[in-house]
This record gives C-alpha cells, structure tokens and sequence, in this order.
C-alpha cells in the first residue's frame, strides 16, 4: 500500500468513528458520501459538509454534535463576512473563532442584543456581535 492509499484508508476510518460517534442514526457508506467520490477530501453526513480536518478536531477535543451543529452554523454566518470585510488578517480586531476555541471556550447563544453564556474573550464576542449587525 502506497502512502495515497495508507492517507484514504486513515480518512476513511476517521469518517468511519466519525460518523459513529456523531451520527448514530446514519449507516456508514449507505447514508453517508465523500462528495465527488473523494475520500479525503469533503465527507457529507445528515447535510452537514466536513473535511477531514474537522471530524479530527471534533474527536480530540470531545465536542458535542450540539457544538458540531452551532460551529456550523456559525461559520456560514461570520465566515463570509469576515473574509468580505477583511481583505487581510491585519484589518480584523481579533481574529476568527476556529473550532477548537469554539469547544474550549463555549458560546451558548449569540444574538443581535448581546453574547449570552460565553467565555469567550471581550473582543471576539464583540466580533462575533458586529457581524451579526452587518458592521464588519
């Protein structure tokens, strides 16, 4: 087996766990895909798009399928915005909440009117806040 082949199978067994743990209802292989076909490239499980990356991050750090669901839904939200408002990293005031804060740190509800139940630091709740505003 070639190092391709060593790298499709270890994605594949990831997907694998993955979907065990997080998607107890989905049959492995039956209600799940790699888009286009790809192992290791984007797995699609209950409509949700993840690489491989993701599913790692979400094993290490033991996150919940509730904070699977609310990262997903929060970087369609910020994730645009902050790439169309910032051309650089530089002009951002802090910088994007990656996945593993996201589970470390918690954020229950983001809202219009303020961040409800989140440790998260002053200036990334106030990033988040102005994208929901439409400010950034």
């Amino acid at each position: 087996m070639n190092v391709t082949e060593k790298y499709r199978k270890a994605c594949d067994d990831v997907a694998r766990v993955f979907t065990e743990k997080y998607f107890k209802h989905e049959r492995y292989g039956i209600d799940t895909d790699w888009a286009g076909g790809e192992v290791g490239g984007v797995y699609c499980v209950a409509g949700m798009y993840l690489n491989v990356d993701r599913m790692i991050e979400a094993l290490e750090t033991k996150a919940t399928y509730e904070q699977l669901a609310d990262f997903a839904d929060l970087e369609l939200e910020c994730g645009m915005a902050y790439s169309e408002a910032t051309k650089s990293i530089e002009e951002s005031p802090a910088p994007p909440i990656n996945f593993r804060n996201f589970v470390k740190y918690g954020l229950a509800l983001v809202d219009k009117t303020g961040v409800a139940g989140s440790n998260l630091p002053p200036e990334q709740q106030e990033w988040i806040l102005d994208i929901r505003r439409g400010s950034k």
